[in-house]
């Protein structure tokens, strides 16, 4: 069976439907939706089959959207769910075919590779003590400066057949509808989004990876990321200095103000880690965008019960866990509790839970599941420091004077259960005697400065609820 036949059969059409099923696609110009082509899905890829195999088959014009992560802006193609269908049976063939040719210094779109092996490689790389620089540069709008006419001859090299080649150009030239309804030609480069530019992009610079690998250097590349690593700066610099001429032939150039030469007694950025001459870790933006993602699931929806936004939190330190790799210091009280939640039935918790004093919490339901968690393992000192911070009358503690009576501590404990329901003045009398019979005189004046407050407002508001703090 020919490659054609093989990428246009109707039992690897539906391979490819249920792939780009699993992904829930926007609509493209058609406005089909993926639940509207599924509803008939066997209908349409019958027809896509007899199209493609009469020869009649034609691309859909592509819609544009735009992405904004940060100060970037992301171009991506949205086609149509037929044409997503060719292109993944495509792709999954051209796979096949490359995939043994590609280079091992090529990690990204590649089965059973990815970003965090990558990152892997590059730490045992440094930690084997054979160099002493690093650079990294990135090329400039890769994807959108690829040259079709080069792609089709380097496909040529291994692809016989014309009616696949002209059928992955189709893919490639399909029309943009544009802003004002017309039709927008496409004539250099190739569109994001779309299911085969990813493997194209890899075979479009096969041979320049394998001249870099044979360089007395480490060469890694993620799309349009390249990382080196050598013995001196001069090494480094003139092998910067050959990658520019040998991609003018591919229309491609460096950007020079992301091009970064230092030794590895430095830290260098690359694919969201920081490494040096230790090996890598998580830079500090990554770790305060995991501790502000995280708040924001208690600050930006309140909607969510705790257990779902327990939940949510969870999700977002396992993902971030299994890119880094390891699990760095905690940032503050959200991520500290979404921890415990993920420990809270396992042997971990007691040693983990020796960290809560590092971080002040003044979330009510925050308290409350950390106090119920205390409480299953009969942690009282804990819960009374839940209490005492929720409630800001908390002290460092090396400057407590003494331990607390078990009964006191008892009848404290109590106390705050009733202050945590409502606030009076009477239960924070009771409470400030409390602490005074305790020894604990900067604790009770903190109270008293409470009570203080309360009576200011009674005239007011006599029963007062725990906003008035």
């Amino acid at each position: 069976m020919g490659l054609y036949s093989k990428i246009i059969d109707l039992q690897k059409l539906n391979q490819s439907w249920e792939k780009v099923k699993g992904n829930n696609p926007a609509a493209g110009t058609d406005q089909i939706s993926c639940a509207q082509f599924d509803a008939n899905s066997r209908m349409e890829l019958k027809q896509l089959n007899v199209e493609l195999y009469n020869h009649e088959y034609k691309v859909q014009p592509v819609r544009l959207v735009y992405l904004e992560k940060g100060e970037k802006v992301r171009e991506v193609s949205l086609y149509t769910m037929r044409d997503k269908v060719v292109q993944t049976s495509i792709a999954q063939e051209l796979h096949k075919i490359y995939e043994p040719r590609f280079s091992n210094c090529v990690y990204a779109y590649r089965s059973n590779r990815s970003a965090m092996i990558a990152a892997e490689k590059i730490e045992k790389e440094i930690l084997s003590g054979q160099y002493t620089w690093a650079a990294k540069t990135d090329i400039e709008s890769f994807f959108d400066r690829i040259q079709i006419s080069v792609l089709k001859r380097k496909l040529r090299r291994i692809i016989k057949e014309d009616e696949v080649i002209e059928l992955i150009e189709m893919e490639l030239k399909a029309p943009v509808l544009g802003k004002s309804g017309q039709l927008e030609a496409k004539t250099l480069g190739i569109y994001q989004g779309s299911s085969i530019s990813p493997v194209l992009s890899n075979i479009y610079l096969d041979d320049f990876d394998h001249m870099i690998e044979r360089e007395p250097v480490f060469y890694i590349r993620y799309s349009d990321d390249i990382l080196i690593m050598g013995r001196s700066r001069d090494q480094l610099q003139n092998l910067i200095t050959k990658i520019k001429i040998l991609l003018e032939p591919y229309g491609l150039m460096l950007k020079d103000e992301k091009t970064l030469l230092c030794p590895l007694e430095q830290k260098i950025e690359f694919l969201g880690y920081t490494f040096d001459k230790n090996g890598k870790t998580a830079p500090q933006a990554a770790l305060q965008r995991l501790d502000q993602s995280l708040e924001e699931v208690w600050l930006t929806q309140p909607q969510l019960s705790l257990e779902e936004r327990l939940k949510r939190g969870a999700q977002i330190l396992n993902g971030w866990e299994q890119y880094y790799n390891k699990k760095e210091k905690i940032q503050g009280i959200c991520e500290f509790v979404v921890v415990v939640y993920m420990l809270r039935h396992k042997i971990q918790l007691k040693e983990f839970s020796q960290s809560r004093r590092e971080f002040k919490n003044f979330h009510k339901d925050i308290a409350e599941y950390l106090i119920n968690v205390w409480q299953e393992n009969g942690w009282s000192d804990l819960i009374l420091l839940e209490y005492e911070q929720y409630f800001q009358i908390d002290e460092p503690q090396k400057d407590l004077d003494n331990e607390l009576d078990l009964n006191i501590k008892r009848e404290i404990l109590e106390s705050f259960s009733q202050l945590f329901q409502t606030e009076t003045q009477e239960n924070w009398s009771e409470l400030m005697q409390l602490y005074a019979d305790a020894g604990r005189y900067s604790q009770a004046e903190k109270i008293v400065d409470k009570i203080t407050r309360l009576s200011d407002l009674e005239d007011e508001m006599p029963m007062f609820s725990s906003e008035s703090r």
